[in-house]
């Protein structure tokens, strides 16, 4: 899923079916069971995520981050 703007997703886990949210400059998110909010504007440099359950792996290329996790009561 390709996005511009800003939207919040809840995404079950399916290892077989994995869900990718690509931004216009260049990032990513992959989606490891979770909900989170994406703000990612074609005119702003910055790309913002709000992870509020679960957890996502954020890339930019062939650079990936850490994955980010959210647990009870964090």
């Amino acid at each position: 899923m390709d996005i511009t703007g800003e939207a919040y997703f809840e995404v079950a886990k399916l290892a077989e079916a994995p869900f990718r949210v690509a931004m216009p400059n260049g990032a990513a998110v992959d989606v490891l069971g979770t909900s989170f909010n994406i703000q990612a504007y074609a005119d702003v440099k910055e790309m913002t995520t709000t992870l509020t359950a679960g957890a996502i792996r954020v890339s930019q290329g062939t650079q990936r981050n850490a994955v980010a996790r959210r647990t009870s009561g964090s």
